[in-house]
């Protein structure tokens, strides 16, 4: 082999090198997208509001709508730029939303809880937890949404975190006479807002997998 044929070769050989380094530092790895430790000395400098992308994928029910719209008002007067995807009577709503939040470069999925047969936790099916897992491949965190605390089977490497969502309002009496009383605990010591949290998770900070959050 020729000086320059082996200059050639060797050029190549870092070129792919760099590649596979390049790919592997985008794989996940064993936790969920945006839920990984990360050392507070760790110097980030975070995603640009105007960068932003939310995916909002609603429930297949139309009992969390009223609240959906007060979020995507919220999220708005953040500008933070957002798209809703209904699931309402419509076969793998959910599935085909987060497929195509992965498409178009979402930072981040907010996907509503579904209830289960005995109305608690939530519940999908297996082509959202296929898609779940696409999204996580691609970087992607995805982040449960609840008004109260629920319990799931999904596994935890596809969702960095479960919002349990309130306005100010909700603070009432009304509020904690149809909550749990670790929830009103929970939101009264230890509540964010949505602006807050959303950025947390996407800039991968370290934070408890059930984050209560309010929108107001």
């Amino acid at each position: 082999m020729s000086m320059r044929r082996a200059k050639a070769a060797a050029l190549v050989s870092a070129m792919v090198l760099v590649l596979g380094l390049s790919l592997a530092g985008c794989a996940p790895g064993a936790g969920a997208v945006g839920d990984a430790p990360q050392s507070s000395s760790m110097a980030h400098d975070g995603i640009d509001r105007s960068d932003v992308l939310i995916t909002f994928i609603g429930a297949e029910t139309s009992a969390t709508t009223a609240q959906d719209r007060q979020i995507l008002h919220y999220l708005q007067a953040k500008s933070m730029k957002t798209r809703y995807a209904s699931s309402q009577n419509v076969t793998d709503a959910q599935a085909e939303a987060i497929v195509a939040a992965v498409a178009n470069r979402s930072t981040m999925i907010l996907l509503r809880c579904n209830a289960t047969k005995n109305s608690v936790g939530c519940d999908f099916n297996d082509r959202v937890v296929a898609a779940l897992r696409s999204a996580r491949n691609d970087g992607i965190p995805a982040v449960l949404v609840s008004s109260s605390k629920q319990s799931t089977t999904l596994d935890e490497r596809l969702y960095a975190a479960q919002f349990v969502l309130h306005a100010e309002s909700d603070e009432s009496s009304a509020f904690k006479d149809t909550h749990a009383d670790s929830d009103v605990t929970q939101l009264q010591q230890s509540s964010i807002s949505l602006e807050q949290a959303s950025f947390i998770v996407m800039n991968n900070v370290r934070h408890a997998k059930t984050m209560y959050v309010s929108y107001e």
